[in-house]
């Protein structure tokens, strides 16, 4: 029992000395970076220069020294700096400037910073703002930012709820999957790598693109395992300060020696008069989350397409031959463009209703609904060449029209769609505790990524460029990123919205705030690898995820069918019919993973067991 006390008093002596070391290395951190700022720099250099220059490319470079992060090769620079005053200097070549001596020159310089005895170019080197130098614009507003936040009374150390987690952090000195150069490189133009929240800014360096760490952070799991030691208590300094522990749902997990390693770091803070760094919502400004979101994020206005309660009829559409569909849209379609979705063909005369009788229906299709029998209502057709009606669990579907380039599907994907005459019975099916469960418990998109095809069916790994690969790497991280929004359009339900209050309602909401921007998302990604040369036949391969033009219904079953399925055995039944919504992962045979792929493609197959896979490097 002794030796056993022993070991236990070793433990926590050794974590408490772990604790200390990590916010030692917190501060020492925050020292070296707050001799340095980018922004002040540029904005002094603005006030007191004209900058005649590429400024962008200064601004840039500057970062990379605040960073501590290697410039691109690549770069070509010259600085020009002219003295109109006096125009005769000429200093002559630049030579490396001696940094400080020691701490104690710099507090000489703080205490008499306009010493005559000391050089402006020495002063200068000291790197710190002489204490009776004029504030910039910059400063005022940073003053200002901080000094808008009201300091809570006393901190909030815990958070309201805790889960038992004994999960560890990542160990001090783990390199992270994206630097921080790669990971401001992938974020939407109009948002700032210094606006994110720290937590976002760490996760997005584990290889998470934008969109999925938000997603991350919205929902209830762990997040901490992604953090180094430091970064995490730093983290929790914050919010502990700022009174946000419960705002987020991550930090119950966090297990109890990382707060009590915060409450030091916030003790040291303290007795220096250093307050922590404000810690606000999902956006730096501690405002709401949209702010975080560039408007490819944003949802749009609502129009008649995406509307669930869309009458059809109120278009002027026979109503016959309408089906509406809540689609995915393309990223180049325009509202305009999505608001009719008849099958009128341009230059006829005949009335497309008329045209669209034309077509036949299936035995079951011309049947009413209330007549079909248990049986009936449990099957699923297969449409016959030129059937333009057949039933889905008693719910009729139909084409898109074939006609229209505009509204076609993607190649090899469900182009079916719930006739509008049956909404109201499809929609009725929906259980929403039960999706939300699904979508919370079950998580299926983690599971379509860990599935993925993770082979070249078409090339030879040493065939691909420098920048195929490239993209190989990309899209991977875009798929993981992204699970979530490419399963929803590959099984895309129809319900009623409900109550704002509801959970169909945020459910819908969330659901049509994601699909477009991963839509235009996988569109840039692949436009801008086009560019750079990458092969058309290697967005053909299986391993490539294909989203959708648009969104592949999931008819739900009849609960009054002869034999009915929770919606997770109805999930498994759905994918394993239609194999393309899980692009193609668990095909019987590979005839039958490429069986969309154009045939000069599907000629180029590289036997099973004699392929490469897609990446080395892939999550």
């Amino acid at each position: 029992m002794q030796i056993s006390g022993l070991q236990e008093e070793v433990s926590k002596l050794r974590q408490e000395l772990e604790d200390s070391q990590a916010y030692q290395r917190i501060l020492d951190r925050r020292t070296r970076e707050s001799h340095f700022d980018v922004t002040d720099l540029m904005n002094f250099l603005g006030n007191h220069a004209t900058l005649a220059c590429n400024w962008v490319r200064l601004r840039d470079l500057l970062q990379y020294y605040q960073d501590r992060t290697p410039v691109p090769q690549s770069w070509q620079t010259v600085i020009a700096t002219t003295a109109s005053d006096d125009p005769l200097s000429q200093p002559g070549a630049f030579t490396s400037l001696d940094p400080p001596n020691n701490q104690d020159d710099e507090s000489k310089h703080e205490d008499n910073p306009d010493s005559p005895s000391d050089p402006p170019s020495k002063r200068r080197s000291s790197g710190r703002r002489p204490s009776g130098s004029s504030s910039t614009p910059s400063d005022s507003k940073r003053a200002s930012k901080r000094s808008s936040h009201n300091v809570p009374a006393a901190p909030q150390l815990r958070p309201l709820e805790r889960v038992e987690d004994s999960s560890s952090c990542l160990p001090e000195g783990t390199p992270p999957v994206w630097s921080v150069d790669k990971a401001r490189g992938s974020l939407p133009g109009p948002i700032v790598w210094d606006d994110l929240r720290l937590d976002g800014q760490r996760l997005m360096c584990s290889g998470v693109f934008l969109k999925g760490a938000v997603s991350w952070l919205q929902e209830d799991r762990p997040v901490h395992t992604r953090f180094c030691q430091d970064d995490l208590v730093e983290m929790l300094s914050r919010m502990m300060f700022w009174n946000k522990l419960s705002e987020s749902h991550w930090p119950k997990y966090v297990p109890e020696r990382y707060y009590l390693a915060a409450e030091a770091l916030l003790d040291d803070m303290e007795e220096q008069k250093v307050q922590p760094l404000f810690w606000g919502g999902l956006s730096a400004t501690g405002d709401t989350e949209e702010e975080l979101l560039p408007e490819d994020f944003e949802p749009e206005q609502d129009d008649k397409s995406k509307d669930a309660d869309w009458n059809a009829a109120d278009e002027g559409m026979p109503a016959e031959d309408v089906s509406e569909v809540e689609s995915v849209p393309e990223s180049v379609t325009t509202s305009k463009q999505r608001k009719r979705r008849g099958s009128q063909i341009p230059g006829s005369d005949q009335p497309p209703a008329k045209r669209s009788r034309g077509g036949s229906r299936s035995l079951l299709a011309q049947k009413e609904y209330s007549k079909l029998t248990a049986a009936e209502k449990a099957m699923v057709e297969s449409p016959e060449d030129g059937m333009v009606s057949w039933r889905h669990h008693g719910i009729r579907v139909k084409h898109a029209d074939p006609s229209s380039t505009k509204n076609s599907q993607t190649l090899g994907f469900p182009a079916y769609s719930p006739n509008r005459h049956d909404l109201d019975l499809l929609k009725a099916r929906f259980d929403p505790e039960a999706f939300h469960h699904l979508l919370t418990q079950v998580l299926p998109w983690h599971q379509m990524y860990d599935d993925r095809v993770q082979e070249l069916y078409f090339h030879r790994l040493e065939d691909l460029s420098a920048d195929e690969v490239t993209f190989q790497d990309e899209m991977v991280e875009f798929m993981n990123g992204n699970s979530r929004g490419f399963w929803n359009a590959l099984h895309w339900i129809m319900f009623l919205p409900g109550d704002a209050d509801s959970l169909a309602y945020k459910t819908h909401t969330r659901r049509r705030r994601a699909q477009e921007s991963v839509s235009k998302r996988a569109a840039t990604l692949a436009k801008r690898h086009k560019w750079n040369g990458v092969r058309e036949s290697l967005f053909h391969e299986p391993g490539v995820w294909k989203y959708p033009a648009k969104g592949c219904h999931w008819i739900l079953e009849d609960p009054s069918a002869l034999q009915s399925h929770s919606l997770e055995e109805q999930l498994h039944r759905l994918d394993a019919a239609e194999p393309a919504r899980l692009q193609w992962a668990h095909c019987a045979s590979d005839d039958d993973s490429i069986a969309h792929v154009p045939a000069e493609i599907r000629n180029m197959l590289i036997l099973a067991g004699q392929r490469d896979l897609i990446s080395d490097a892939a999550p």
